[in-house]
């Protein structure tokens, strides 16, 4: 079971801030290109954001006690 301590330990670790910097740079990308392209292709304009609201999701990710 992974406590709080556990969790911000891995939130502090080199490999995480490393993996989480890289999602922040997908992100950017993905705005970048919608920026550029919007409009001339709509589904993959949908997948993009979708992709960007996952990469925004996993840096919201936060501890939560399991019963």
């Amino acid at each position: 079971m992974v406590n709080y301590e556990d969790f911000v330990n891995w939130k502090q670790d080199p490999v995480t801030k490393q993996f989480f910097n890289q999602i922040e740079d997908k992100i950017e990308e993905v705005k970048e290109l919608l920026v550029q392209d919007a409009g001339k292709d709509p589904e993959g304009d949908r997948y993009l954001c979708g992709y960007a609201r996952a990469c925004y999701d996993i840096l919201a990710t936060e501890f939560k006690e399991d019963d």
